[in-house]
């Protein structure tokens, strides 16, 4: 397994001016990847994310959301062929870059909520949109992993288990399942059983703790976890995804109003500690 570190934790946006700071914080905080966030994976400087990561010995991952303007469950088809070539695009920089994995809120936009339950027509158009994606992830040799979030991020996919049902549906080798911990802590009735749901459909993995503090110090059962992942033979991204008042804008963005610990510590500490238990 390789341990990644999410770009917010580090610089608030990626840029010419910030790829070289972020590669190399990562690396020093032995960080084997960085997943950068992108809005717009076309304005992404994908050469410099190149090079950089060459330099400094650090690989890419690029993580991406869907918004109320290109959301694949949307009745407008208009709307549902914005997403397609939204996250088309994320391949299109990933493989640019070098990066084999995207992932990210891609079923659905993040926050916008039908005031009810998913329904049959809905899965079926995500299902529909991720069967076209997946045509270039395959041609690419890029995983696009569909992540499952909590309720509060989302209605479409909150469990593993709705997650492989969606992901059965596409059928392709190239779109896959992220599981986030913290996420994970709120709708699974166990962590480690999530994981197992997921099984070898498992593409992605990002680490948080109950409270998004250091591994450990929450109710995460973390030994089983690790179990787990052994179990379905994941052998891919673990990301730490945890933010901390330090960076305002993030802040605001992620709910982040204590501060629990650096970000420098959540990754440091965090490897050490789950090596440890290895």
């Amino acid at each position: 397994m390789k341990f990644g570190v999410h770009s917010f934790m580090i610089v608030d946006d990626i840029d010419r001016q910030t790829i070289d700071e972020l590669a190399a914080t990562a690396a020093s905080w032995g960080a084997d990847g960085i997943e950068v966030h992108t809005d717009l994976a076309s304005t992404l400087p994908t050469q410099d994310l190149k090079k950089a990561g060459a330099r400094h010995g650090v690989e890419w991952t690029l993580g991406v959301v869907l918004t109320a303007e290109n959301n694949l469950v949307s009745p407008d088809p208009a709307v549902r062929r914005a997403g397609v070539e939204h996250i088309t695009s994320a391949v299109h920089a990933a493989a640019d870059i070098g990066a084999t994995k995207i992932g990210g809120v891609l079923s659905a936009a993040g926050r916008v909520f039908s005031g009810r339950p998913v329904t049959p027509a809905e899965l079926e158009r995500a299902a529909e949109g991720l069967s076209e994606v997946s045509a270039v992830a395959q041609a690419l040799d890029v995983t696009v992993s569909i992540e499952a979030t909590s309720r509060y991020l989302g209605y479409v996919l909150n469990t593993a288990e709705q997650a492989r049902a969606l992901i059965d549906r596409v059928g392709s080798s190239h779109i896959k399942i992220q599981l986030d911990t913290f996420h994970m802590n709120i709708e699974e009735a166990s962590v480690p059983q999530g994981i197992l749901d997921a099984g070898t459909r498992l593409g992605y993995v990002q680490l948080g703790e109950s409270h998004r503090g250091l591994l450990g110090s929450g109710h995460i059962p973390w030994v089983e976890v690790m179990e787990s992942l052994r179990a379905v033979d994941f052998d891919g991204w673990l990301t730490f995804e945890a933010f901390t008042p330090a960076h305002a804008n993030i802040a605001a963005k992620s709910n982040t109003w204590r501060h629990l610990c650096t970000e420098k510590a959540m990754v440091t500490e965090g490897i050490d500690y789950l090596r440890g238990l290895t």
